[in-house]
């Protein structure tokens, strides 16, 4: 999420990191570890974060985590890579994004940060992909 963040100086309008630099930087990365190990490689999405938190916290912290369109981007670039590279893609953006904005942000401590519900919900979450995962297998 860090790479997706934006600033009040820029109107909020572009994250800190393009998604042609993201795509770059996390080629680099996948093609290194690929070179380090055969092992399966999961890529996952960015999560959705609680739009009305950041509302409201945005007058006191000059910056925004987690803007649907920066995150979106972000997750069509891990995805592709994914497609690319042979790697599993598990998307966690989308169960989060479909609950009631009052339960997504039960999830957060500070707007950011999971609170217990949100890890344990990201779990259960894992728990099911690797189930589905395995039976593929």
């Amino acid at each position: 999420q860090n790479d997706t963040v934006s600033f009040e100086r820029d109107g909020y309008k572009k994250p800190q990191l393009s998604p042609d630099t993201v795509e770059s930087c996390l080629r680099q990365i996948i093609v290194h570890l690929k070179q380090q190990t055969s092992a399966p490689m999961i890529l996952f999405s960015g999560l959705c974060i609680s739009q009305d938190i950041w509302d409201k916290q945005a007058s006191q912290t000059h910056y925004r985590f987690g803007i649907p369109q920066f995150v979106e981007d972000y997750n069509r670039v891990v995805q592709k890579l994914g497609k690319e590279f042979g790697f599993c893609y598990f998307d966690l953006y989308h169960p989060m994004s479909s609950l009631p904005e009052k339960e997504l942000q039960s999830f957060y401590s500070d707007g950011v940060h999971l609170s217990k519900k949100g890890h344990l919900f990201v779990a259960e979450q894992f728990l099911k992909f690797f189930a589905a995962y395995n039976r593929q297998e």
